[in-house]
């Protein structure tokens, strides 16, 4: 996912004017004129990275979050989804999520740093989470704040 992320970034279109074409050949000449769908497709990427929205209507936060980002910190809020917003803090020791409204559907949060989540490693929420699979916690519908130690 990242790769592809990064590779239309970087091969795609020139990032000194923001325009991005829908084909460029390998020698950089431009095959077809710039094209809004691919001037959207890395904001959107960026967006997904953070929260999708799976086919199932489940929410995924974080699937595709490089593994750096959690030692860091960053802070991603009103990221929409058909239920509502949902904002994402991290300071790079604690990780906070509040949902606009409680969500109706499975929430899912993948920490891609780390083989495993622990119990003791959910801050806020403990009582709202429905299970964790290894480095994935899922929480239970309805849930609207959660809070979990990064380090």
């Amino acid at each position: 996912y990242l790769m592809l992320l990064y590779a239309h970034t970087e091969l795609h279109g020139n990032r000194e004017r923001l325009c991005y074409y829908e084909q460029v050949k390998l020698d950089g000449r431009v095959s077809a004129n710039d094209c809004l769908p691919s001037l959207l497709t890395t904001p959107c990427m960026v967006g997904w990275m953070l929260a999708y929205e799976k086919m199932s209507g489940d929410l995924a936060l974080l699937s595709a979050l490089p593994a750096e980002w959690y030692k860091k910190g960053f802070i991603a809020k009103g990221l929409g989804y058909s239920g509502g917003k949902v904002d994402i803090e991290s300071d790079g020791e604690t990780l906070n999520i509040e949902f606009s409204s409680s969500p109706t559907v499975k929430v899912e949060i993948h920490f891609r740093d780390r083989e495993r989540i622990l119990p003791s490693d959910i801050l806020l929420g403990a009582e709202l989470v429905s299970k964790i699979e290894g480095s994935k916690l899922v929480l239970k519908r309805g849930t609207k704040k959660a809070q979990i130690k990064l380090k």
